[in-house]
């Protein structure tokens, strides 16, 4: 089993990403006034060297809400062993849903059966760089068009409930 907690340059890539994102976004001085903090507080907790201030889970989910900075949450996931996506919005979920259904299972299933016909063909001979890159741009591909559709379902249920 391997440590438990995160190293310190981890930590400092952390602080970092959301020290920048406040800087490009706001500035410390009017983050600070927006979460009601004074300034030189909020200077030591996203210093991330002070002991003295931490940096709270509230208050890095309000700046990246304010932000909009999603790099954070990407390098977080990237630590857990994940990816993180992001839904688009409601009006990149347009499409017909049986139509886009239709056109994810036809790109995985052409990119499906161009690997499965390189890798069971020939044994001797290696499976195709190309038919490879195929597959996971497919999958890739469908990936992000699943989450649409998931996104516009989402969406659509919201509508239906009056929400």
């Amino acid at each position: 089993m391997g440590e438990i907690g995160l190293s310190f340059n981890q930590i400092q890539k952390l602080h970092s990403l959301i020290h920048s994102a406040v800087t490009e976004n706001y500035g410390i001085e009017a983050m600070a006034k927006i979460l009601g903090k004074k300034e030189q507080v909020l200077r030591n907790e996203l210093c991330g060297t002070n002991d003295n201030h931490k940096l709270g889970m509230i208050t890095v989910v309000n700046m990246i809400l304010l932000c909009d900075d999603k790099s954070f949450i990407q390098y977080l996931c990237e630590l857990c062993g994940g990816c993180f996506t992001a839904y688009p919005p409601p009006e990149a979920c347009q499409e017909d849903y049986k139509d886009l259904l239709m056109l994810i299972f036809d790109e995985l299933g052409r990119a499906s059966k161009s690997f499965l016909d390189a890798a069971t063909g020939d044994p001797k001979s290696d499976i195709k760089t190309e038919s490879i890159a195929v597959l996971i741009t497919a999958i890739d591909t469908a990936i992000r068009r699943l989450n649409r559709l998931k996104y516009a379902v989402i969406e659509a249920i919201k509508r239906l409930r009056g929400g």
